[in-house]
C-alpha cells in the first residue's frame, strides 16, 4: 500500500535531487517536507488547476456560462470544460474501486 502526498521542497533541494546530488541537509530537508506534506485521500478524484477556468475564460473558449435567476446573472462552468482540464493529479481509484 502507498499513500500519495503534495510536498514543498526548496527549489535547490528539488534540483540537487533531480541530478542526483547530495546537498547538506538534504534527508533534514525532505523529512521535514514529508512531514508537513498534505495526505491525499484515498479514492480521490482527478485534481486540477480551476485557475485555469479565469485564464481561459478571458480568452476565445470562455467555458464560464452565464445563468439567470430572478433577473441575477450566476456563472456556472460545464461538466465537459472540467473534464477537459489537464490532470496536475490523476485521480485514485484503487481504493474506491474496490
Amino acid at each position: 500500500m502507498s499513500v500519495e502526498l503534495i510536498v514543498k521542497v526548496p527549489e535547490e533541494i528539488y534540483n540537487s535531487v533531480m541530478n542526483n546530488e547530495r546537498p547538506a541537509g538534504h534527508v533534514a530537508e525532505m523529512t521535514k517536507a514529508l512531514y508537513y506534506g498534505k495526505l491525499l485521500p484515498a479514492g480521490h478524484g482527478k485534481l486540477v488547476d480551476i485557475g485555469r477556468i479565469d485564464e481561459d475564460r478571458l480568452e476565445s473558449d470562455n467555458p464560464v456560462i452565464c445563468i439567470s435567476m430572478d433577473g441575477c446573472c450566476i456563472e456556472a462552468v460545464s461538466l465537459d470544460y472540467l473534464n477537459s482540464l489537464p490532470a496536475i493529479v490523476e485521480a485514485d481509484r484503487s481504493e474506491s474501486e474496490e
